[in-house]
């Protein structure tokens, strides 16, 4: 047994290879796969669905934020890997009492790549873990801002209408690319703003995303109306938000996003 500091500075106690895993975030349980770790998961969420082909026949424990505690328990995990953004802070601290939750806290790709290291050190697979972040990185490396900024609302969420705000990881990547996110001023990492508070701002794009909220046509329609102004377009969520592995397909779409608004 060994104990490990997560990434919101809890001490946690797991076993030196823990063969039963419950992740409770989709992009963790991608991570896991690609560390060669995906066999000894025991338990995910109903929202995991990479990679698909790999997905059948693994325990559901529910959704990111209302997964079901005595479920959990129930897989009798080693490790139990989990989101303070992503899963309800009250539901973890039921879960830990009994069972070893490691939390990640990913805000910016630093972040992200700290996380990425420190899942392979917990799931002994260190080196695997080591290139990836360094794939990773070399990725974001290559990427050139844009000449001008653009000023940029990336929407997460849609009634209350939710946009992403500074200290998050989609602020970041925007910022790596030259498109200035409008709200990264406010309190809040998602403030909640009304369609005239989005339009106050007076955003040249706006990015309307597949994931956590699917935006629909009628959706854009209108914020069109309420920001004429503003070009809108779709993008794909898992890109800009999942903190695991998939960052290796980032770079790319950022550069083919930024070449098709350029």
């Amino acid at each position: 047994m060994r104990t490990v500091r997560d990434q919101v500075g809890r001490e946690v106690r797991i076993p030196d290879r823990p063969q039963r895993i419950v992740s409770l975030v989709p992009s963790l349980t991608e991570l896991l796969f690609d560390l060669a770790a995906g066999e000894r998961l025991v338990g995910v969420t109903s929202y995991c669905v990479h990679p698909q082909e790999r997905m059948g026949g693994i325990p559901r424990v529910g959704g990111p934020r209302d997964f079901l505690v005595e479920r959990v328990g129930e897989l009798a995990p080693e490790l139990v890997v989990a989101s303070c953004e992503e899963n309800p802070r009250e539901q973890v601290a039921r879960l830990a009492e009994s069972h070893p939750v490691w939390v990640c806290d990913v805000r910016s790709l630093s972040g992200a790549l700290e996380m990425i290291r420190a899942i392979g050190t917990l799931v002994d697979s260190p080196a695997r873990a080591a290139q990836l972040a360094a794939e990773i990185s070399h990725g974001f490396g290559a990427l050139a801002p844009k000449m001008a900024p653009m000023r940029t609302a990336y929407a997460v969420w849609w009634e209350p209408l939710m946009i992403a705000g500074g200290d998050t990881l989609i602020d970041d990547l925007l910022t790596r690319v030259g498109l200035r996110s409008l709200f990264r001023d406010s309190a809040e990492p998602y403030p909640r703003v009304s369609l005239a508070e989005l339009a106050d701002r007076n955003p040249e794009l706006l990015l309307l995303p597949s994931e956590p909220h699917c935006f629909s046509d009628a959706e854009a329609g209108v914020l069109r109306e309420a920001c004429p102004r503003a070009r809108v377009e779709f993008v794909d969520g898992e890109l800009f938000c999942w903190y695991g592995s998939r960052l290796r397909l980032t770079p790319g779409y950022l550069t083919r996003l930024v070449q098709r608004i350029g």
